[in-house]
């Protein structure tokens, strides 16, 4: 018998009954609440624009190598402040996207959970609105209108991290109601807010305009 021949002979032998123990494993898993939420976040990351930079292990690497790389060598970098601090916030900038996330050691002083839930009350009219994501540590609303859409996220701030395309783009502080923004185009010409607004972390994201998105921005109010 030749090799091949042994290796068809195990095959008929061993699939039959390795498909009857699969087909009789008929009993339903239930996920628990905390994998749920991360599957729910998984979704939601993939429609990120950054989302196809860092969605293998292999980019995910990359990015780690080059964060290695800009830390060991910022003389030679074209980058103006690798970490650079915010109010509240912590901005590691890499060559096409950066990482901003919550200062840890003034985070747990807010809210553990989403207790209240901010909304846009000005601006809006014509627009459809659907709840894209409601946890206890994240809200995002979707408005459309037509090719327009403004995307507004409220997160808590122990623990946010989040990844903005910022490829090429200058980033600028603008007050939004008495708390200090940060503000940016990306490379697709969607505008980005992000701000701490003493409760919570407020995202606000469109490609209406600088101006009108920044106005809309203003209007975020608690609404429950």
């Amino acid at each position: 018998m030749t090799e091949k021949e042994y290796k068809q002979c195990i095959a008929q032998a061993l699939c039959p009954e390795y498909e009857s123990m699969l087909c009789g494993i008929t009993s339903e898993h239930t996920f628990s609440p905390g994998f749920e939420k991360q599957m729910d976040k998984l979704i939601k990351r993939r429609k990120k624009p950054y989302y196809s930079l860092v969605n293998t292990v292999g980019k995910r690497v990359a990015v780690i190598i080059l964060a290695f790389v800009m830390v060991s060598f910022t003389t030679v970098m074209s980058v103006d402040a690798l970490r650079k601090p915010f109010i509240s916030f912590i901005t590691n900038m890499f060559s096409s996207h950066s990482e901003i996330k919550s200062d840890p050691e003034d985070s747990k002083q807010y809210p553990a959970t989403i207790e209240g839930k901010y909304d846009i009350t000005e601006g809006v009219d014509g627009y459809s609105r659907e709840i894209t994501l409601d946890n206890n540590s994240e809200v995002n609303l979707l408005y459309s209108q037509g090719d327009n859409s403004i995307e507004l996220e409220q997160h808590i701030v122990d623990g946010f991290t989040g990844y903005y395309n910022t490829e090429g783009a200058a980033i600028e502080h603008i007050d939004i109601n008495g708390h200090d923004a940060i503000g940016w185009f990306d490379n697709h010409n969607y505008y980005h807010l992000i701000w701490n607004n003493g409760e919570y972390v407020i995202v606000i994201s469109s490609n209406i305009g600088r101006n009108k998105l920044i106005g809309i921005a203003k209007s975020v109010q608690k609404v429950e």
